[in-house]
C-alpha cells in the first residue's frame, strides 16, 4: 500500500514540476499576452518584415494607453488620401502611449493585405475574423477614426465629432508631441466627381429648356 501511495505521489509531483517548467518556458519565450479590453480582445496583425506576403501576430505593448481605430478601405478614395498622412504621422507616435490600429472595411482579406502592403502601413491591423468585435465603434462612412482608452474602451473622441485633423491633434496631445508639422490630408479630387456631375447635368437641363423656350 505504501508503495502504491508513493507511486501516486511521485506521479503528481512530476506533473506539477512539468506544469511549472512549461509556465517558466512560456515566460522566457515571450508568449503573447491577451489584447486589452478596449479592443474587446480582438487579435492584431502587422506586416511581416521577413515575408511581405504574410501578416505576423502582434501584441499591443503595455505602454500603449490609447488606441486610434482607423476605419478605412482600399476602394475608398478619401481613405487612400488619408492613409499616407497617417503613415507619416506614425513616426511621431510610434514611441508614445498612442497606437494607431487599422480596421479594414475592404471586401476580402486579400484586398486588405494589398492595401496594407501598397501603403506600407507601419501600424497594426485588427485580424480579419475579429473585425466584428469592434462593431460598436464602426462609423456610417469612412475614413473614420475613433480614439479610445486601451484598458476600458471608453470613447475619447471621433472624426465625426472633430474631423480627422481634430482627432490627430488630440492624439498629439496625449502623446505629448510638440515638434510635428501641421497635419493635413490632400483633398481627393474623386470625391467631387459625383457632385460636379450632378451640377453639370442640372446646368445642361436648364440650358436645354432655355433653348426650347426660345424656339
Amino acid at each position: 500500500m505504501k508503495s502504491a501511495h508513493f507511486s501516486t505521489t511521485s506521479r503528481q509531483l512530476s506533473q506539477l514540476v512539468a506544469m511549472v517548467f512549461l509556465l517558466a518556458a512560456s515566460q522566457l519565450t515571450g508568449a503573447p499576452s491577451s489584447q486589452p479590453a478596449g479592443l474587446n480582445h480582438a487579435q492584431l496583425e502587422i506586416l511581416d518584415d521577413k515575408n511581405p506576403a504574410e501578416l505576423a501576430s502582434y501584441t499591443l505593448p503595455a505602454e500603449k494607453k490609447f488606441i486610434a481605430l482607423y476605419y478605412t478601405a482600399m476602394w475608398c478614395p478619401p481613405c487612400r488620401a488619408t492613409t499616407p498622412a497617417l503613415v507619416d504621422e506614425y513616426q511621431y507616435l510610434k514611441s508614445s502611449p498612442v497606437e494607431i490600429v487599422m480596421v479594414s472595411s475592404d471586401r476580402t482579406p486579400e484586398q486588405r493585405l494589398k492595401y496594407l502592403r501598397d501603403y506600407n502601413m507601419p501600424f497594426p491591423a485588427v485580424a480579419w475574423s475579429d473585425i466584428p468585435k469592434l462593431e460598436k465603434y464602426a462609423p456610417n462612412s469612412i475614413p473614420h477614426i475613433a480614439l479610445i482608452e486601451a484598458d476600458t474602451g471608453k470613447l475619447i473622441t471621433t472624426s465625426r465629432e472633430v474631423g480627422i485633423d481634430g482627432v490627430v491633434e488630440k492624439m498629439r496631445q496625449l502623446a505629448e508631441v510638440t515638434d510635428a508639422p501641421d497635419f493635413s490630408v490632400p483633398v481627393s479630387k474623386s470625391r467631387w466627381l459625383v457632385p460636379l456631375a450632378i451640377i453639370g447635368m442640372f446646368l445642361a437641363l436648364m440650358l436645354f429648356r432655355q433653348m426650347r423656350g426660345g424656339c
